[in-house]
């Protein structure tokens, strides 16, 4: 016959000697607490801790590491350790990244795969020879005065016919909006109609009261 308080006490002496490994390993492996913000990072689950503490705020979040951060540079570790990235405001990475050495910063087969069916072969999944040919001919074009021109009167067109008239409509109802939604909802209507030619209209009143972009 099986003793059920011994096997309670064998299982709860288990569960303590694992919590008593686990931040045994923490402590060991995890290092110093950081002094520059970067977000803590642990064996086996990497930032996650951080992560999901910040999950409701997380874009200021990694903004204040940024900002309280000597090199605007952090490191993020992913879970198990399969993954790991580099978050960076500071302009001279970004220039080293995007302007003098971009051709040693490649998107990589597996980015171009999955992106393939939106973006074909476009300047934005392509790398090496051909993004340079396309960056040529786009930075060609996006100079010129009709584009400048075309640009200017599609965000004109927005802000007569859909972003005042929403904002007098909701200020005559005193409906209590939210800014930050309205503005992205009519960047992404003049994005629509610039790169598409289609006004997907979600700068409306019943859209921005129905539905989330």
């Amino acid at each position: 016959m099986v003793d059920l308080n011994t096997v309670s006490l064998f299982f709860l002496f288990l569960t303590l000697t694992f919590l008593s490994l686990a931040y045994f390993i923490f402590r060991c492996y995890s290092g110093p607490p950081n002094k520059n913000s970067c977000p803590q990072s642990y064996p086996l689950v990497g930032n996650l801790v951080g992560f999901l503490l910040n999950h409701h705020r997380f874009h200021d979040w990694v903004a204040d590491m940024l900002s309280t951060t000597p090199s605007l540079t952090i490191q993020v570790n992913g879970f198990l350790g399969l993954s790991h990235g580099i978050c960076t405001a500071n302009p001279a990475n970004l220039d080293h990244l995007l302007r003098s050495n971009f051709s040693n910063y490649v998107k990589g087969t597996r980015f171009q795969s999955i992106l393939h069916d939106l973006l074909g072969y476009g300047i934005f999944n392509v790398d090496g020879d051909l993004w340079f040919t396309q960056r040529k001919i786009a930075s060609h074009e996006f100079n010129t005065r009709s584009l400048k021109t075309f640009i200017s009167d599609t965000v004109q067109y927005q802000l007569s016919n859909s972003l005042i008239p929403y904002l007098s409509t909701a200020c005559d109802n005193r409906h209590v909006i939210d800014l930050q939604e309205v503005l992205r909802r009519f960047t992404f209507d003049n994005i629509c109609n610039v790169a598409f030619g289609v006004d997907p209209a979600w700068l409306d009143m019943k859209r921005v009261g129905e539905t989330s972009l």
